[in-house]
C-alpha cells in the first residue's frame, strides 16, 4: 500500500489518510453490529485509478469512457480482482483551510468520512452487510483546491482451483449495451429457457431446444451467441457472503463464446423444426458445479441465466362434469318371431376354426338369448378318409359348438344334432364341374378315387367346402318392458329411429356409458336427430375419459341452440368440453407424427358455440369460465403442434382473465401454473399462485410450485413477497425444501435464502 503520494509540489500521507478512513468506517459498522472491513490492494489501485479520473475530468461519478474500466466492477476485475458485490463511493473536499492552509491528512480524512456519512446512499455503501473488503484512493487538483476521494467495496474474492483461469478481459465480450440488446424485450425467459435446457454428455456440453425458428430469432447475427459460465457450489458458503465474480460479464469461470454460424453448423437434431447445439467442453475432473448460460449479442453481454429446476406440464383440457338428461318416451311391447343361420368351417382333421368366430357371435346373437327356443346343429365332415373316423370327428366338433353356443342360449332351450359326412355336396360338386372319373363308382370306389388325388389343389379345396357346420336358432318372443340389459340391442334393432332415439338416450341416461351404443348405425355428431341423444352420447364419452366417437366442426343444431332451452345449452356444453378434449389428442398426434396425420378441426369453431351460448345469456359463468379456459389449452396445443406460436400469444391472457371465475380447486390452479411454465409463462404462474397465497388456500404441491417458479424470476419480485413465497414452501415441508435448495444450489444466490438454508438445512 503507498505510504505517501506527490501531487505537483503538494505531498500528502495517502496511508494516514487511508487508515484514518477505515478507522471511522469500521466504528460506524460496529456500531451495527457488522464485520470490520480490511484493506485491499486490488480494490485501493481501483480507487486510485477512479479518483484520477475524476481529477482529470472534474466532476464526480462512477463511470469511465476507458475500454475495460466503465463502471466500478470492470475497474476491479481490470486490476485482477474476482470479488463479488462492488459497491463504490466517490466524493471530493477541500484541499486548504479558509485560511489557505494545507489541511492535514487526518481532517481530509474527517472531511471526506463526513461527506459520505451525511449522504444515505454513501452510508449504506459503508454499511453493506456483504462487504468485507474496502479499498481507498486518492488523487489532488491544486488548480481547483480538491482532494478527491474513492472507497471501493467487495466481498471477498472465489479461489478457482489452479486448472480454471480467468479467461483475459471476458474473451472480448463488453457489458451490456442498450442498443445492442434492445431486442432482447421481445424474448421475455428466452435465456432461462435455453439454460434449462443444458446438458452433457461426456464433457461436451449442448444446448437443446425445441423452437429452432425462436432460437434463430434469439441470436440472429453473426456476433450474436453464447458462452457457459461455470458456477462452483462452494462460491456460495454458509460463513460469508456469495464469492461471485466481480465482473458483469460472469459469476464464475467462464468459458470461451460460441457464435451463431458454429451453433447453427453443429445442430444435430433430427427434427428440422428442433435444435440441438456443441457450446462448449468443461474441463476434467471439476466437482459440484453447475452451467449457467450468457446470451451475447453484438459481442455484448444481454443476458445472464441459471438452471433452476422448475416443475412444468403440457396438461389437457379440464374435466367438467358431463350432464345427462332423461327423455320422455312412449314403449309399445315388442314381438320377436325370427330364424337364425350360422356356419362354422373347420380345418382338416380337427376341431380347429377362426377365433374371430366368438366376437362375429357376439355382434350377432348379443340380446337374443332369453328367446331362444331351439338349436338345431348339423355337422360334416369332407367324404374322404375312414367314415367311423369321420363321425367321430363331427361328434367332437359338434360338442365343441355347443360349448360355444352355451354363452347365447338358455339351458332349457331344445338343442338337436345331425351328424355325417357331407355326399350330398359332394354329389353337386362332382355335377358342376363334371367330375367324370367318379362316374359308376359307389362310396368306397370314391373314397380310394379321392385317395389317388390326394394333394391336388383342386380336390384339397373340395374337400374344405364340405367341412362345415350350420346352426339354426329359432327365436320367439315378446319385449314388454325396456330394462338395462341383454333387450337393451334388440329393442333397437325393432323400433324406429325416433324411438331408437329415444331408447339410446334413456339408456345413456341410466348407464352413463357409451356400451354399444357407440357402434350403432348412424351415432355420430353429424346425424343426431334427438337433442336428449346427442346430449347423452357426448356426456358419456367425456364420462369414459373422452373416449374417441366422431367429432366434427358444429352442426347447424348446434351453432342455433338457445341458452334458455336447458336441453339445448347442456348439449352445446357436452358437446364443447369434448371437442376441445379432442384437439387436444389430435393436435398431440400431429405433433409426434405430422406426415402421418391431419388436423381437419380447430379450436376456434367451439369457441363461436361458446360465444352464442353467452349472447344468449347462459347463467352459468364458473362453467363459461372453464370451458373458455379448456379452449385456451387445447388452442395452445393446436398451435404449438401446427409451429404457429405467434397465435397463440393472446391465448394466456385468456388463462389469466379467466382462471379465478372458473373457481378452480388448488389442485386444477396447480396444473394450470404447470402448463404456463411448460410454456415458458413464468409470470403468469407466479400471479396465479400468488393470488391462491393471499387467500391463504396453497396446498404443499402448490406452495412449491410457486417458490420455484417465482426464484426464476425473483428479480422481478418485491423482496419480501418472494421470502415469503419461500418460507411458505418450506413450512409447508422442511425436508422437500432442504432437498430442492441442496440440488439446485444456485438457488442460494439470494443471501437471505442462503442464510434460512444455512439456518434450518445444514
Amino acid at each position: 500500500m503507498l505510504s505517501s503520494n506527490s501531487f505537483g509540489q503538494i505531498t500528502l500521507n495517502t496511508r494516514t489518510i487511508s487508515n484514518e478512513i477505515l478507522n471511522k468506517v469500521n466504528l460506524l459498522r460496529d456500531s451495527a453490529d457488522l464485520k470490520p472491513l480490511k484493506q485491499n490492494k486490488t480494490l485501493e489501485k481501483a480507487a486510485i485509478d477512479q479518483s484520477d479520473y475524476l481529477q482529470y475530468t472534474k466532476k464526480l461519478g462512477h463511470s469511465q469512457v476507458t475500454l475495460n474500466k466503465q463502471n466500478p466492477s470492470e475497474r476491479v476485475f481490470y486490476y485482477g480482482g474476482n470479488y463479488n458485490y462492488i459497491g463504490e463511493n466517490v466524493a471530493y473536499v477541500s484541499l486548504k483551510t479558509t485560511g489557505g492552509q494545507i489541511k492535514s491528512e487526518e481532517k481530509i480524512a474527517e472531511d471526506l468520512y463526513q461527506a459520505w456519512l451525511h449522504s444515505p446512499p454513501h452510508k449504506e455503501n459503508m454499511l453493506g452487510k456483504n462487504y468485507y473488503q474496502i479499498g481507498i484512493g486518492f488523487a489532488v487538483d491544486t488548480i481547483l483546491n480538491r482532494v478527491y476521494g474513492t472507497q471501493v467495496f467487495s466481498a471477498l474474492g472465489y479461489r478457482f482451483a489452479s486448472k480454471v483461469k480467468t479467461p483475459a478481459k471476458a474473451y472480448g465480450v463488453q457489458t451490456y449495451d442498450t442498443s445492442a440488446c434492445e431486442g432482447m424485450k421481445n424474448f421475455k425467459y428466452g435465456t432461462l429457457s435455453l439454460a434449462n435446457g443444458l446438458y452433457m454428455k461426456g464433457d461436451s456440453v449442448f444446448i437443446k431446444y425445441h423452437d429452432l425458428d425462436y432460437f434463430n430469432r434469439l441470436i440472429p447475427d453473426m456476433n450474436d451467441g453464447y458462452a457457459l459460465d461455470i458456477v462452483f457450489r462452494d462460491q456460495m458458503p454458509c460463513k460469508s457472503p456469495n464469492l461471485f465474480h466481480g465482473s458483469e460479464i460472469f459469476d464464475g469461470y467462464m468459458l470461451e463464446p460460441v457464435f451463431r454460424y458454429e451453433l447453427l453448423k453443429s445442430n444435430s437434431s433430427k427434427n428440422p423444426r428442433k435444435v440441438i447445439a456443441f457450446i462448449a467442453k468443461v474441463p476434467q475432473n471439476i466437482k459440484q458445479h453447475e452451467l449457467n448460460l450468457i446470451l451475447i449479442r453484438d459481442n455484448h453481454q444481454c443476458d445472464y441465466s441459471y438452471p433452476v429446476h422448475v416443475p412444468a406440464d403440457d396438461i389437457p383440457p379440464f374435466h367438467i362434469e358431463p350432464k345427462f338428461l332423461d327423455s320422455s318416451y312412449s314403449f309399445n311391447p315388442i314381438n320377436i318371431d325370427t330364424t337364425i343361420d350360422l356356419n362354422f368351417s373347420f380345418e382338416r382333421g380337427s376341431t380347429n376354426w377362426n377365433e374371430q368366430y366368438t366376437l362375429d357371435l357376439y355382434n350377432i346373437l348379443y340380446g337374443y338369448s332369453p328367446y331362444v327356443n331351439s338349436m338345431d346343429i348339423k355337422t360334416f365332415s369332407s367324404v374322404e378318409g375312414k367314415e367311423w373316423l369321420n363321425i367321430e370327428l363331427q361328434e367332437k366338433r359338434s360338442e365343441k359348438i355347443k360349448m360355444l353356443m352355451s354363452q347365447f342360449i338358455n339351458p332349457e332351450t331344445k338343442v338337436s344334432e345331425n351328424i355325417q359326412e357331407n355326399w350330398p355336396k359332394f354329389q353337386e360338386q362332382i355335377k358342376e364341374l363334371s367330375l367324370t372319373q367318379f362316374d359308376g363308382l359307389d362310396e368306397k370306389g370314391m373314397k380310394r378315387e379321392l385317395l389317388k388325388q390326394k394333394g391336388n389343389p383342386l380336390f384339397d379345396s373340395l374337400l374344405f367346402d364340405q367341412r362345415i357346420a350350420s346352426v339354426q336358432l329359432k327365436v320367439k318372443g315378446r319385449i314388454d318392458s325396456i330394462s338395462t340389459g341383454l333387450n337393451e340391442y334388440l329393442i333397437l334393432k325393432y323400433t324406429s329411429k325416433e324411438m331408437q332415439n329415444a331408447l339410446i338416450a334413456h339408456m345413456l341416461f341410466e348407464s352413463h356409458r357409451l356400451g354399444r351404443y357407440s357402434m350403432m348405425p348412424d351415432i355420430d355428431s353429424s346425424s343426431y336427430s334427438s337433442l336428449y341423444l346427442a346430449n347423452n352420447v357426448y356426456a358419456a364419452a367425456v364420462e369414459q375419459k373422452y373416449k374417441s366417437i366422431p367429432v366434427g366442426p358444429p352442426t347447424p343444431n348446434l351453432e342455433n341452440l338457445n341458452a334458455n332451452d336447458s336441453v339445448g345449452s347442456y348439449c352445446a356444453l357436452n358437446w364443447i368440453n369434448l371437442y376441445f378434449h379432442t384437439v387436444y389428442q389430435k393436435s398431440r398426434m400431429y405433433y409426434y407424427n405430422p406426415e402421418k396425420m391431419n388436423l381437419p378441426i380447430k379450436p376456434d369453431e367451439a369457441l363461436e358455440v361458446i360465444q352464442g351460448l353467452e349472447d344468449d345469456g347462459f347463467q352459468d359463468t364458473i362453467m363459461l369460465s372453464k370451458l373458455k379456459l379448456n379452449y385456451a389449452l387445447s388452442s395452445i396445443q393446436y398451435y404449438s403442434a401446427t409451429n404457429q406460436w405467434s397465435r397463440s400469444t393472446h391465448l394466456f391472457k385468456i388463462i389469466f382473465d379467466y382462471f379465478y371465475s372458473a373457481n378452480l380447486s388448488i389442485e386444477e390452479l396447480t396444473d394450470l401454473a404447470l402448463f404456463c411454465n411448460w410454456y415458458h409463462k413464468y409470470d403468469k404462474t407466479v400471479e396465479m399462485l400468488g393470488h391462491a397465497y393471499d387467500e391463504n388456500y396453497l396446498d404443499e404441491n402448490a406452495a412449491f410450485v410457486l417458490a420455484q417458479t417465482a426464484t426464476l424470476i425473483y428479480t422481478e419480485l418485491d423482496e419480501e413477497t418472494y421470502l415469503s413465497y419461500m418460507q411458505t414452501a418450506y413450512d409447508a415441508n422442511p425436508k422437500r425444501w432442504c432437498t430442492w435448495l441442496n440440488t439446485n444450489f444456485q438457488v442460494n444466490r439470494n443471501e437471505d435464502v442462503k442464510k434460512i438454508f444455512c439456518e434450518k438445512c445444514q
